[in-house]
């Protein structure tokens, strides 16, 4: 899904540069495609067939497979004056509370019936709260990095992969691969709150925890979780660099 739809940014853009039109048409022709596959229930699947059009996995999440369709719809729709686009996402927004929302986590639910199928947590949800507050639900967006946040608390970093039920990482996906989605929602949250002071040290939390962990002599490196305290304890870790 994510790779279906994420495309509507780069491709408007050659095409505006460019004067040649079929960049962005061949992007919005994608984006019309999945919005016609959604369910009944407007939930879409995690993965798609691109040749058949038919639905490899009816796993709906927010994130893993899924996010960035989520995210151009927001931002193309801002950024491209494609009011149609953000009436999706609006669409999507309802069915998800509806069907995926738990004590502010979005679990996995079945993207045909609805019922909830894994109570896990991807670090590639973290884009979320930034989009709901893009579209001015910053009540939810802030209560849901909140959650996020405890997790980083927890693990000094993102794991891949969190239960939620079991409150630990899943199947050993405790790798962080430095992804900014988490960090990015905080930033939008930071604007829209005129800088709230609890979310400027959400921030450092973030800053001093990817130096810590991360930082190597030529940059900073993904890292593979082994031993982890809180984020906020500075006193020694052993971890892996890769």
């Amino acid at each position: 899904m994510a790779g279906v739809g994420t495309f509507v940014l780069e491709f408007a853009t050659l095409s505006r540069l460019s004067g040649d039109a079929k960049y962005e048409e061949a992007a919005n022709k994608a984006l019309d495609a999945l919005w016609n596959r959604r369910s009944f229930i407007n939930l879409v699947g995690n993965h798609i067939n691109v040749q058949s059009g038919k639905w490899t996995a009816a796993d709906s999440t927010i994130g893993s497979g899924v996010d960035s369709y989520f995210e151009y719809l927001v931002k193309g729709g801002l950024l491209l004056n494609r009011p149609d686009f953000i009436k999706q996402f609006h669409t999507y927004e309802r069915a998800i509370k509806k069907y995926m929302s738990h004590d502010d986590w979005f679990l996995w639910s079945n993207m045909n019936k609805g019922h909830k199928t894994l109570p896990l947590f991807s670090s590639l949800d973290a884009f979320y709260p930034g989009m709901l507050t893009l579209i001015g639900n910053l009540e939810q967006a802030i209560r849901t990095a909140k959650q996020y946040h405890q997790i980083w608390r927890q693990f000094g970093s993102l794991p891949e992969f969190y239960n939620i039920q079991n409150k630990n990482i899943h199947m050993n996906r405790e790798a962080y691969p430095l992804r900014p989605e988490l960090i990015e929602s905080v930033m939008y949250i930071l604007r829209a709150t005129n800088n709230d002071a609890q979310f400027f040290e959400m921030a450092m939390d973030y800053v001093g925890s990817i130096v810590n962990i991360g930082k190597v002599y030529c940059g900073f490196a993904t890292v593979i979780v082994l031993f982890l305290i809180l984020a906020t304890d500075w006193i020694h870790r052993e971890y892996l660099i890769i």
